[in-house]
Order: C-alpha cells, then structure tokens, then sequence
C-alpha cells in the first residue's frame, strides 16, 4: 500500500505540504491536516501532480465557511481544473463569476488502488 497527501494551505508560496504513507490515513490524520471535521470536496477527483494527472479525493473542513477560514486560492484553482477535466466549471456561465471556492487547509490524497480502497 502506498499514498500521498497533500496539504495546500491558503496562501502557500511554497510548495505544499506532501506526507507519504505506506499505510491508510486516519480520520484523525485528516482532521488535523484540514483543521476540523472533515468533508469530502465534491468533483475533486483529479489532480496534476508531478506531470501526470492523478485520481485522487481532496479533503476541506466542513465548517470552513461557517468559521471564516480565508479562502484557499490555489485549492480552488486545482478544484476548477479538476471539474474542467470533467466538462464542468466553479463559474456561473453568464456572469463568469465563481459559484463557489475553498476555504482553509484542503488534503488531497491519491495512492495505489488498496490505499485509494481504504478511503
């Protein structure tokens, strides 16, 4: 079994934070990376990591929102790139204005097929 996560926290000039496991990840691991319970993002299913585009399920803090977290710009923007993949958009067709964004820290995490299981 082998898996990464990837912490891309708001306002990151460096390179995200990367974790390898060679096990599956706790809840307890997931909620410490975002910062509170845990929510699976909606459509965060592929990520371009290390020139490849990668299967992957991407984390946030459920009460990211209610709590004020600041938005995460470089997640949404891998978020948006994901639901284009897929013939989607985060923006409203007229107006070209974002639906929705990230906030907080967001874990990505993608791995071979028993990790991505253990999810």
């Amino acid at each position: 079994m082998r898996g990464t996560m990837v912490i891309i926290r708001p306002g990151d000039t460096d390179l995200p934070e990367v974790r390898e496991f060679a096990r599956p990840v706790t809840l307890e691991e997931l909620q410490t990376a975002v910062g509170g319970h845990v929510e699976v993002v909606p459509m965060f299913n592929t990520l371009a990591y290390a020139a490849t585009v990668l299967n992957c399920v991407a984390f946030c803090n459920e009460e990211g929102k209610l709590d004020h977290l600041p938005v995460n710009e470089g997640a949404t923007m891998q978020w948006e790139r994901a639901l284009k993949r897929t013939g989607h958009s985060l923006r409203d067709d007229k107006t070209r204005i974002p639906k929705d964004w990230l906030v907080g820290n967001i874990a990505v995490l993608f791995g071979d097929r028993e990790f991505m299981g253990s999810l």
